[in-house]
């Protein structure tokens, strides 16, 4: 068996380069330090020499980019925030762009230092899901790249911000509710950052004022399907039936879990209670029953992303919100 050669590494390029490590990493990610033109030159011929990813290198010299984008998701195992990260990926792929992906686990402090350690990295854009870090912050930061921030109710200064009609949104699955003879709808949802507003929970008390109905107290749970399953034993505690006949889950996770508790106590959906979720998972069809929801045009505002992002007339300046329609997708749950 021939012997596997020794893969080159930046400690080798430091060598040959009469150099630290730190600046050949400061070369090819073009920063976070200056390097003065006499040292970079010499640690680019060392890197051509030795062999050291020099296509790749050559390219980010030249372009003075290095063909990644960083991507901040909150929780990768929900599988809303996973069918994101994978649109988002093909997308970028096809610009010729690999992905940097951190999963912060919903952890503001978290957040802030890998939106940092992305910077640093050379990251050409940073795109985050459902940001749980304040405006104030994101503003103060001032970062020196293009950031897309997505699921984000609100225009922040100086960033890409997209996300559905989260108004609309709740407005449509309440009214549809409605339409099906529910007059006691209970919506349920994980706790929101002090930075957003309920726009779901807005639309929900806008389609019950039109009807001459009373909001109900919401039940508050985490934004996953364990969370939903909680949900669904507390709507069983505040009287079942005699407490609700409508749910509305303000996202698809949170209606799979409830539905799987209310199953498991005999509650008959929909003959006893209809539900609804958002989102717009592919999960939703094998759910049992099938499951009702407001589906995010999740390809759409990834397109408008990428192109706004590659847009060479770009200015952080002038960006906004652009929010985007919900599809109401009637199913089973909801006694359609």
């Amino acid at each position: 068996m021939s012997k596997r050669p020794n893969r080159i590494t930046r400690k080798d390029v430091a060598q040959a380069a009469g150099v630290s490590t730190a600046v050949v990493s400061y070369v090819i990610n073009n920063g976070p330090r200056p390097v003065a033109e006499p040292t970079r030159q010499r640690v680019l011929k060392a890197i051509d020499q030795l062999g050291y990813r020099v296509n790749a290198l050559a390219r980010s010299v030249k372009l003075g980019i290095t063909s990644t984008v960083g991507i901040i998701a909150p929780d990768i195992e929900e599988p809303f925030h996973s069918w994101v990260v994978q649109e988002l990926d093909q997308r970028f792929r096809r610009e010729g762009i690999s992905i940097l992906l951190s999963n912060v686990h919903r952890d503001p402090i978290e957040e802030w230092k890998v939106a940092n350690e992305l910077i640093s990295r050379g990251v050409d854009f940073l795109v985050v899901l459902m940001s749980s870090l304040s405006d104030e912050q994101w503003v103060d930061a001032k970062f020196p790249i293009p950031v897309a921030m997505m699921d984000r109710p609100r225009a922040l200064l100086g960033a890409l911000t997209v996300g559905p009609d989260f108004t609309d949104g709740g407005r449509k699955c309440t009214e549809h509710l409605i339409s099906h003879g529910r007059m006691q709808i209970v919506p349920v949802f994980g706790e929101f950052n002090t930075s957003n507003e309920n726009d779901r929970h807005a639309g929900y008390v806008q389609a019950l004022k039109t009807a001459g109905l009373q909001p109900l107290t919401p039940i508050i749970c985490e934004w996953k399907m364990q969370g939903g399953y909680q949900a669904g034993l507390e709507y069983l505690r505040r009287g079942g039936t005699d407490f609700a006949d409508g749910i509305f889950c303000f996202s698809d996770s949170i209606a799979i879990g409830l539905l799987r508790a209310l199953r498991e106590n005999n509650v008959r959906i929909p003959k006893d209670v209809a539900v609804i979720g958002f989102d717009g998972i592919s999960l939703d069809a094998y759910t049992s029953p099938a499951l009702s929801t407001a589906a995010q045009p999740i390809q759409e505002m990834v397109d408008y992303i990428v192109q706004t992002l590659l847009d060479e007339s770009l200015s952080l300046d002038a960006l906004e919100l652009r929010k985007f329609p919900v599809q109401l997708k009637p199913a089973a749950s909801c006694g359609c």
